[in-house]
């Protein structure tokens, strides 16, 4: 038996979902991406909040069109900070923003830039591109902590016996090998 909640969630199943628009989960569908040509001519049947989590660029307009019912309407928002698409209308309603659930967003770096106050460290933990905003590199600090470390590679690096092995493995007259070496 086929299960028609799945069945309209699976973008591959479009031309199967189209023929019969009587059994598709609505809310399910709402989700695919592959449907917004049927949402789009049947907008009294989506579910607004499921939309919020359909990948397709153009669930976007289709949000854009109704931003004015979903004022206040707090869980549409905080499903919308999820949408990588919905950056635009994020940036334009800032006051709207769940910062917890946009610190996910790997697309919304720039709003969480901005407003390093209110996000939160421990879902941005999860944000791949978000990194940088976790830890802030103290170059100077990295530098000096490899001193030592460049001291002990120049060591082994430049070690004369360890020169003349390479020199006769190689078959290079040393001298030859040291003015190849200086020249880097």
């Amino acid at each position: 038996m086929i299960n028609w909640d799945f069945l309209s969630k699976n973008p591959n199943a479009i031309h199967i979902l189209e023929n019969n628009l009587d059994k598709v989960n609505w809310a399910y569908l709402s989700e695919n991406p592959s449907a917004i040509h049927i949402l789009e001519k049947n907008l009294d049947k989506v579910n607004w909040i499921n939309l919020c989590f359909n990948s397709n660029p153009r669930s976007i307009n289709i949000l854009e069109s109704k931003l004015d019912i979903f004022y206040n309407d707090i869980w549409f928002w905080n499903t919308l900070c999820n949408n990588l698409n919905a950056i635009n209308i994020l940036e334009n309603n800032l006051y709207r923003i769940n910062f917890s659930t946009l610190s996910l967003n790997p697309n919304a770096i720039n709003i969480l830039e901005k407003n390093m106050d209110k996000i939160n460290l421990f879902y941005l933990s999860r944000n791949p591109n978000a990194i940088h905003l976790l830890f802030k590199l103290d170059y100077g600090t990295m530098r000096n902590n490899m001193i030592e470390f460049n001291k002990e590679l120049t060591r082994y690096v430049l070690n004369p016996k360890r020169l003349l092995n390479i020199s006769k493995i190689y078959n290079i007259d040393i001298k030859e090998y040291l003015d190849l070496i200086y020249k880097f």
